[in-house]
Order: structure tokens, then sequence, then C-alpha cells
């Protein structure tokens, strides 16, 4: 994966899924639960680091069902 804001290439430092312990990875975790938590508990949440500028980010993992399904239905569903 390429850096967004060099093109610098990236390095994964961490990977977490839903189980993963709130309290020693919350900062990766946390944020995706936020996002995604109300639709699924399916996905991966990975912080990346680019080599050249250091900048750090976290990539969401998700089927591209679910991604095609949070598109187009923007509100969480109360079933």
């Amino acid at each position: 994966m390429t850096c967004d804001a060099c093109g610098g290439d990236t390095a994964v430092t961490d990977t977490r899924s839903p189980t993963a312990d709130h309290a020693k990875h919350g900062t990766t975790v946390r944020p995706v639960e936020n996002l995604i938590g109300w639709y699924t508990s399916d996905w991966l949440a990975r912080k990346r680091v680019c080599k050249t500028c250091k900048m750090e980010f976290i990539t969401l993992e998700i089927s591209c069902k679910d991604f095609v399904y949070l598109r187009d239905n923007k509100e969480p569903q109360n079933d």
C-alpha cells in the first residue's frame, strides 16, 4: 500500500479485529468500532506507517458486499 501524503511504501505496525483488547489497543480498534460496529463485527483494522514520511494511518478491511451496503445505507439499521 502506498502513502496518501508522499506516495512512499507503508508497513503494517498493528493488526486488530473486533475481539482485540480495547484497553491495550483502543487507538486502533475504537475508531473502527465507532465507524462500522453498528453493522458488522467481521472486519480487520491495520495501523500503518509510511517508511518515507512516517505518517501513521489506519486502514479498514471489510468484504465488498459489506462496503456496498454501507455505501448505499448510511444510517444504522434498527433490527
